[in-house]
């Protein structure tokens, strides 16, 4: 199930940058989204996504857009 862009970047490498950037533990962002660490550690694993619920409130917890995580589109990370 990975989602590679064509700078090679997935959106769960992304997710990683963006949780490192902000100074966070997968734990911390778990505890911050309402998941549990090993949820985040199993996206970071690419073992799975995100649920589309829990989208709005990653972005904004990780300081960027859904449209950033899964496009090409501004290189915050």
């Amino acid at each position: 199930m990975k989602l590679t862009f064509l700078g090679g970047e997935t959106v769960v490498m992304k997710i990683k940058a963006y949780r490192e950037k902000m100074g966070m533990t997968q734990r911390k962002l778990g505890e911050t989204i309402g998941v549990d660490c090993s949820t985040v550690a199993k996206w970071e694993s690419e073992i799975a996504l995100p649920n589309a619920m829990k989208l709005p409130l990653l972005a904004q917890t990780l300081g960027c857009t859904i449209d950033e995580l899964y496009s090409r589109g501004k290189e915050g990370a």
